[in-house]
C-alpha cells in the first residue's frame, strides 16, 4: 500500500540493482522520471510467516544533498578568502625580507 493514497497503482518501486541491495540506500529512477534517494527496511513479523512487508521512503535527489551542496559552496567561499590571505601575507612576507637585500644593492 502506498502513502498517500493516490499514489495506489499509479507508482511502483523501481528495480534494484543487485550490487545496491545491500546497501542502506540508493538512487533510484521512479516512474515520473526524476532521481530519488530511496531506502527499505523490511518488516519483521513475530509469526512464523513473513507477509513480505517493505517500508520504502524517498526523497527527491536535489533535496537530499542540498546539505552537501551548500557545504560545498561554503567550503569553497573559504578556500578563496584563505587562499587570498596567505598570498597577501607572503607577499608582505617576501617584500619585508627583500627590501634590506635591495637597498644593500
Amino acid at each position: 500500500m502506498f502513502y498517500p493514497q493516490a499514489l495506489v497503482n499509479h507508482t511502483r518501486l523501481p528495480s534494484i540493482s543487485p550490487r545496491a541491495k545491500d546497501a542502506r540506500y540508493a538512487r533510484l529512477r521512479w516512474d515520473d522520471g526524476q532521481d530519488y534517494i530511496t531506502s527499505q527496511a523490511v518488516v519483521e513479523t513475530r509469526i512464523s510467516q513473513s507477509l513480505g512487508w517493505r517500508i520504502v521512503v524517498r526523497q527527491p535527489l536535489e533535496l537530499a544533498l542540498q546539505p552537501a551542496y551548500a557545504l560545498r559552496n561554503q567550503l569553497l567561499a573559504l578556500g578563496l578568502v584563505a587562499t587570498l590571505v596567505f598570498s597577501l601575507v607572503a607577499l608582505w612576507l617576501a617584500r619585508s625580507f627583500s627590501r634590506p637585500i635591495e637597498q644593500l644593492a
